[in-house]
Parts: C-alpha cells; structure tokens; sequence
C-alpha cells in the first residue's frame, strides 16, 4: 500500500486551478517535480507503519485536504521517533481515547504523544518569504540605516522587489532626513536611522506583517494544557508518561520565543524592543510577560510555564522549515507525577533540556 497513488491524484487533480492557497499547496504537495523527494520521504516514513495503521493515516488523509501537513507532520515525527531506536504504535486504542502515539523502547519504557503543529498560515509565510528576499537583497550597501517598510499587497509585491531595492539603494544616496519617506509602487519606506559613518554598513528593514491572525501562538499555551488534560486520566492509570510533540514552523517562531512560550507563565504575547547606539548598531530584543505584570528578556530562566500541571510530563519540538525537520528540543516537567524517559534521545546530536 503506498499514500500518493491514483486515488490520491484523482482527488487532488481539481484543486490546480482552484483559488486557493491551501488547497492549491495540496495539489503541488501531489504533482510537482519539485515536491518529489518530500514525496519520497513520506513514501518512506509511511512504509513504517503496519498494515492496520497505514489504512487508519490513509484514511486520514484522504479526508483532510486542508490540516494535511499537520498531519503528514504526525508521521515524520513518529519517523524521527523510529530512528531513535522507539516501536511505534499509532492512534492506539486507549479507554476509548486515540493519541497519535504510543511508544515503547528497548527497555520497556512507554510514551504516550499527541502531536500538534503551529504552522505559518499560507498567507503570512509568503509575507515571510519576501521579507528574507529583500533583507538578502540590502546585504551589499553603503549605510548603516533603519528603514521601517510598509507592503500593501505581499503577493504583486513579490514582482516589484529587486526595483524597489535598486530604488531604496538611490533614495539612500540623496540624504533622506529622519522620517522621510519614499514610496515605490506596493512599498512606503519610512527612515527611521541612519549612519554614513558607520563601520559596518548595513541596512536594517522592519516590516511589520499581518499578526491578527496568529493567534496559534497566543492560545499554545492552553492548547498543550488542554491535551494535557485529555489523556490524564490514561496517563495516570497506567502509569505512562504523557508528552505533547510540537511542529514548529522556524518561519514563524525561533527556538528563545518557544521556550518563552513554553516555561514562561501567564505568556499572552511577545514585545519587542528595536534600539540603536551611538556607534549606530542596531540590537532587537524579544520579552515576554514573566507572570507578575513585568516583563523578562527570553534568556532569562523561565518560571514553570504549561508545566503547572503535574500530569503533563513533558515537551518535545520539533522544527521544520522547507519540508526540513531539525533536531527536536526536549522540555521535562521536573514536577511530573510520571517523569520522562530518560533515553528519548540517547543520540549525543540532541539536545536535552529540564527547566526548573
């Protein structure tokens, strides 16, 4: 049995001229040349399971065409699980509840995991995207400035970059005044700094980006609580430890804002502070609420964050970027009723963090 086979296609082969972003990723995900060897990767993670679990994703699969990388994202990580020497069994039955995985390793120690993944939304990681496009555009320049730049329209954007750079780069050599502005087609560019006797020159852009909508990572902290709470009472009665996988997109979210929204409690939101020196460098720093009305950078130690709940053992990230996933993070509650394994990962190439 293999995944992407005819009937997959058939399904699929309508959404090519369907106006709409997710559904349209869906028949590339399918089709294109360049999704090939992400097919392959599946194929093989795919192969891993057993007859009775391959018809359960399948079907999973077939029925969702809109959540369908988060669910491709259960299997890569149940992969990554597998080559870490843990057997798998997926969507067990468990007192009527069906976690995404139960997994056992060679010395009989048992996970129970249920994955979830924040993702970029379509439209915010074309927003991302450009953005990486013209940041590596200004990395060549003769000034030290910061420009805040206003996108009216991220995809005709997309179009106009290269000119719009070539623009910014002649509107920097004409001597702007703080404040002023240069407006080229979708861009309105807003200098907010600049050095012409910086050492190192370099062009600093701040876009902001449509945030209404990311709400995912807002609300993560309750969603981890809430699968928490939905397989307590299994964890609890058979003495299993209960863990929640995380999926994140590294375009939306690094690593320091994760732990941030991990270990820190009370996180509703993150701030951030832009300065620059006398010598014209430019820092940004990320703060996140500390639980008792002030704010702390994200190097800081955390406080216990989702890990007020003795019921939740644990936290495993995983990050994926372009179909890549990196090394998985994992976060242990060093109050947990039922404590981690300690041999998730006994490969040296993973990291292992307890915050206390």
């Amino acid at each position: 049995m293999t995944l992407f086979d005819d009937e997959i296609k058939l399904l699929a082969a309508p959404y090519a001229n369907i106006n709409d972003d997710i559904l349209q990723n869906f028949w590339h995900l399918i089709f294109s040349d360049n999704h090939e060897s992400y097919r392959n990767y599946i194929e093989d993670c795919f192969s891993l399971l057993g007859d009775d679990a391959k018809k359960k994703f399948r079907q999973k699969f077939l029925k969702d065409h809109i959540g369908f990388y988060e669910i491709l994202n259960e299997l890569i990580i149940g992969r990554i699980l597998a080559d870490h020497g843990w057997q798998l069994q997926y969507e067990p039955r468990l007192d009527g509840q069906t976690p995404d995985w139960l997994i056992t390793n060679n010395q009989g120690e048992k996970v129970i995991l249920d994955v979830f993944t924040s993702r970029t939304p379509v439209y915010m990681g074309k927003q991302f995207v450009l953005i990486e496009m013209l940041d590596r555009l200004f990395l060549e320049t003769n000034h030290n400035a910061i420009i805040h730049v206003e996108i009216k329209d991220f995809f005709r954007a997309k179009e106009q970059i290269s000119e719009f750079a070539s623009e910014i780069q002649k509107w920097l050599n004409s001597s702007p005044q703080i404040n002023d502005v240069c407006t080229f087609k979708e861009f309105t560019a807003t200098l907010l700094h600049i050095n012409r006797e910086a050492a190192l020159p370099r062009i600093y852009l701040l876009v902001p980006t449509n945030t209404s909508k990311r709400n995912d990572l807002r609300d993560l902290p309750d969603k981890i609580i809430d699968k928490a709470n939905k397989y307590e009472k299994i964890s609890r009665e058979r003495n299993i430890p209960f863990a929640v996988a995380i999926a994140f997109d590294r375009m939306l979210i690094d690593e320091h804002t994760a732990q941030g929204i991990i270990c820190t409690s009370g996180y509703s939101y993150l701030e951030t502070h832009h300065s620059v020196d006398e010598s014209g460098d430019y820092t940004k720093k990320n703060f996140v609420p500390n639980g008792r009305g002030g704010l702390m950078e994200l190097e800081e130690r955390y406080d216990e964050g989702v890990f007020r709940k003795d019921y939740l053992s644990g936290v495993i990230t995983f990050w994926f970027h372009s179909r890549q996933f990196t090394r998985p993070i994992v976060f242990r509650n060093p109050k947990a009723a039922i404590p981690l394994s300690n041999n998730l990962f006994p490969d040296s190439d993973y990291e292992d963090k307890q915050y206390i």
